[in-house]
């Protein structure tokens, strides 16, 4: 999802710093100049990745490691942090190092922030230099050993602000770096799951990695009976094993189904809908312990008055 903060502040900093520390509250008066960062993006443009539209001739039930299985240790090695300063917060473990700060998440993740950004180059990185530089982070940091990945989209890193005097001024805005994205592979499909198996590296201008943010989980197993499959013997008298993934399309149109449905028990009747252009995937969704084959795609629902709501559809094919 895009990120954007805007904040009232004479200093560059403050949006990210507000952005980290949002859960705080500070009483002290804010500076009435403001200044923004934000790495919105362009959907269709940022994306390098194609979305799979097919399904897998050879699918696969994933079973995956414990949310909170990731070794502090092995974290701390990565990325040169100081273990024995861990300390345990709510939510997190903290780890200190030089110049950078690092937590382990209870879900797993990890942010490491390890430089700052060199903001006064103002010249933007070529696309191929930040993906050469995020594929040597990933080995770097020993994350290509964790799971697949396949390159997602790249991401501009911008910034601006104005004056707090007369009519004011404003400045920017500007592309002070990338942002470089990675999907978690699964028995060669990607997942989709928003805020899910991905992998962001995060660069100046320079060429400098400040960030590295990853929520990939462990594949401990793939299965190829799904939980729903129940063996139908055969004329012989054996169980037969044969699984067949369900249409994508009739998938879709029936959890479609069961949604409109269910809102109608809610709430007013549409007046219409329309499948929303370049939004139909096929990929795996993480569902606790399990990673499934879905397909998903968004519908844009119309109701009186001119206004509409917009629903991702996801529906399983083999779970």
């Amino acid at each position: 999802m895009p990120v954007r903060s805007l904040q009232r502040s004479s200093r560059r900093t403050s949006p990210q710093n507000r952005l980290a520390n949002e859960r705080f509250f500070y009483p002290n008066a804010a500076s009435t100049a403001w200044w923004w960062w934000w790495s919105s993006y362009n959907t269709a443009l940022s994306a390098v990745r194609q979305p799979l539209l097919s399904v897998a001739r050879d699918p696969r039930l994933a079973l995956l490691a414990p949310p909170g299985s990731r070794s502090v240790r092995t974290v701390a090695e990565r990325f040169g942090a100081d273990e024995s300063e861990a300390q345990q917060r709510r939510g997190f473990v903290s780890l200190g190092g030089e110049g950078r700060q690092v937590t382990v998440g209870d879900d797993g993740e990890v942010t490491a922030i390890l430089a700052s950004p060199n903001t006064q180059n103002r010249s933007p990185i070529s696309r191929r230099a930040a993906i050469s530089v995020a594929e040597g982070a990933l080995r770097r940091y020993g994350l290509d050993s964790d799971a697949d990945f396949l390159l997602d989209r790249v991401v501009d890193i911008q910034e601006g602000g104005g004056s707090e005097k007369g009519d004011g001024s404003a400045e920017g805005p500007f592309t002070t770096g990338k942002l470089v994205q990675y999907r978690q592979k699964i028995n060669g499909l990607p997942v989709i799951t928003p805020g899910s198996g991905a992998v962001q590296v995060t660069l100046d201008n320079d060429g400098t990695v400040t960030q590295v943010r990853a929520n990939t989980r462990e594949v401990q197993e793939l299965s190829d009976q799904p939980r729903a499959f129940t063996p139908e013997p055969s004329p012989s008298g054996d169980k037969s094993t044969t699984n067949e993934v369900r249409d994508p399309d009739s998938a879709l149109a029936q959890a479609f189904s069961e949604r409109l449905r269910n809102s109608l028990l809610r709430g007013p009747a549409p007046i219409g809908f329309t499948t929303v252009p370049g939004t139909y995937e096929i990929g795996y969704d993480i569902r606790g312990s399990e990673a499934i084959l879905i397909a998903q795609r968004a519908v844009q629902v119309d109701f009186d008055g001119g206004y509409s709501k917009r629903y991702w559809v996801k529906a399983p094919l083999f779970a």
